[in-house]
C-alpha cells in the first residue's frame, strides 16, 4: 500500500496483479511524508537501490531505517528469515482499513489499483504457493507443471483460490467503488497514463518484481475441467462482472 499526500492518491495492492513492480516505480515519485509499506524483503532492496525504500508506516523512522539497515546487511540466502516491524499499515491493507487510521482527509485521494483476469490471477497465485520460497532468496518463481497441476486441483476444491479475490480491498465504507483501475494486461501503458494525470513522465519500463510463469499466456481450459471452470467463475463472479473478464 502507498498513500501519497503529495499526489493525492492512495494505492490499494491486490494479489498476484503485478502491484510489486507498481510499488517499486511509484515510490520513487513520493514525498518524505508519504506512507510507503514493506515489500517482500528481496524486493524491498530492489526498491532501496531505486528510490529509498518503505518509510511513514512504522510511526518510528529510527525503526525503520534499522530495519532497512538490516536488509542491506543482510545476506540473499538469509532474506526469508527477516520480517519488517509489526505496524498498522501494511502491504495489502484494504482501503477501509486505510481509512480508518487515516481519517476524512483520505476520503478525498483517489484511489488507484491494478486487476487482471481472475484465471491468470489463480494460476499465478498457485506457482508462487509452490515456489515463492526460493523467490526469496533469489531464485526464480518456476514450479514444475505436475506439482502446479495438483496444487491447482486442491485449492479449487477447497476454495483457496479466493486468496486472489481482491474486491473486497477496494470497497469504500459504504460499499462502493470508485478505484482507478490499471490492468495487468496493458500495465505499463496504463502505469504512465496514470502518472501523466500527476503531471509525472516516466519514460522508462516498469520494473518486473516477482516474474514467474507467463500466467497471462497460458490458456486456462488446457489445466481446468468444465467443474473447476464454474467453480472459479462463481467465486470471482463478481470481479469478472466489475473490471469486465469474460468467463469462459
Amino acid at each position: 500500500m502507498i498513500l501519497s499526500k503529495t499526489h493525492g492518491f492512495v494505492f490499494i495492492k491486490g494479489v498476484k496483479v503485478g502491484g510489486t513492480s507498481i510499488e517499486i516505480a511509484l515510490s520513487a515519485f513520493c514525498g518524505p511524508d508519504d506512507i510507503i509499506t514493506p515489500i517482500t524483503p528481496i524486493d524491498e532492496l530492489k526498491r532501496l537501490d531505486a528510490n529509498g525504500g518503505a518509510r511513514n508506516y512504522l510511526g518510528d523512522r529510527a525503526g525503520e531505517l534499522a530495519y532497512l539497515d538490516t536488509l542491506r546487511r543482510t545476506a540473499v540466502s538469509d532474506l526469508a528469515n527477516l520480517s519488517p516491524p509489526t505496524s498498522p499499515y501494511f502491504n495489502h491493507m484494504s482501503l477501509r482499513d486505510v481509512l480508518r487510521l487515516q481519517g476524512t482527509p483520505a476520503l478525498d485521494y483517489q484511489v488507484v489499483c491494478v486487476e487482471r483476469n481472475p484465471y491468470a490471477k489463480i494460476l499465478s497465485w498457485v506457482n508462487h504457493q509452490l515456489s515463492f520460497g526460493a523467490y526469496q532468496v533469489g531464485g526464480e518463481m518456476r514450479s514444475d507443471w505436475r506439482t502446479l497441476k495438483g496444487y491447482l486441483d486442491q485449492a479449487i476444491e477447497n476454495r483457496s483460490i479466493a486468496a486472489v479475490k481482491n474486491i473486497e480491498r477496494y470497497r469504500a465504507f459504504n460499499g462502493s467503488i470508485s478505484a482507478h483501475v490499471m490492468r495487468f494486461e496493458r500495465l505499463d501503458h496504463d502505469f504512465k497514463a496514470f502518472l501523466g494525470t500527476l503531471g509525472i513522465d516516466f519514460p522508462q519500463t516498469l520494473p518486473h518484481a516477482k516474474k514467474g510463469i507467463l500466467a497471462n499466456d497460458l490458456d486456462p481450459r488446457g489445466l481446468l475441467n468444465r467443474q473447476q471452470v464454474m467453480q472459479i467463475n462463481e467465486i470471482f463472479r463478481e470481479e469478472f462482472e466489475a473490471f469486465n473478464y469474460k468467463q469462459i
